[in-house]
């Protein structure tokens, strides 16, 4: 799968996807995780990166849909369910780690 920075909003007044750019010269990984605030910005997190490389790395897109790296994760991972609890965490659970030997394991 080709990298991308490309995202599909819904319009709710046309009821239809628009295709736009995100303003970066950054990537989105593959297999992330992402979930969006009140405020309307959304988090983007882990995956898997062009390298095929687990990554703990963390994006912001604000309301310009411009994206920079805001944190990273302590452990990288990929395929993981996101909550917002309250407007001040965002709780990360279960996904896969690749191990040394590049077998994939199931997180707690």
């Amino acid at each position: 799968m080709p990298n991308s920075n490309t995202v599909f909003l819904l319009d709710f007044k046309k009821k239809l996807f628009v295709k736009e750019q995100i303003q970066s010269a950054l990537f989105f990984p593959m297999y992330f995780s992402s979930i969006q605030l009140e405020t309307g910005n959304i988090f983007v997190m882990g995956g898997i990166d062009s390298d095929k490389i687990v990554t703990n790395r963390v994006f912001e897109i604000n309301d310009s849909l411009q994206m920079r790296t805001v944190n990273r994760m302590k452990v990288p991972r990929y395929s993981f369910a996101v909550a917002l609890l309250r407007e001040n965490y965002i709780l990360v659970a279960g996904g896969c780690v690749q191990t040394v030997d590049n077998k994939k394991q199931f997180t707690n």
